[in-house]
């Protein structure tokens, strides 16, 4: 009877650190940029940048600080950026390879 208990305690840690394993293989990938207007090339502040899928769910989002920089973790680079801006067109740009991605709106 004890063998058994142990046996079931050592599966079922072994099926935890596979599932834990299982969660941390999506990594995720960090981007950063900056956000220029291209009206007087000056940065824009407060500006919202989303990662949106393929179906166009936002998955993550960021604020740029006040000299218009950003950083976002992407859930996946096969996503795209959308950068919203008060009085500007909507930008969207597509991830791809890029780990620097500035925005002109």
């Amino acid at each position: 009877m004890k063998n058994k208990s142990l046996i079931i305690l050592f599966l079922l840690t072994g099926f935890i650190f596979a599932i834990n394993n299982g969660l941390q293989a999506q990594q995720k990938t960090l981007i950063r940029g900056k956000v220029i207007s291209v009206l007087d090339k000056g940065s824009l502040p407060m500006a919202h940048i989303y990662e949106i899928d393929k179906d166009g769910r936002i998955l993550a989002t960021a604020v740029s600080d006040v000299d218009g920089n950003y950083s976002l973790l992407v859930n996946s680079t096969s996503n795209r950026l959308s950068c919203k801006y008060l009085g500007f067109k909507t930008k969207i740009v597509a991830i791809g390879s890029n780990t620097v991605i500035n925005l002109n709106l």
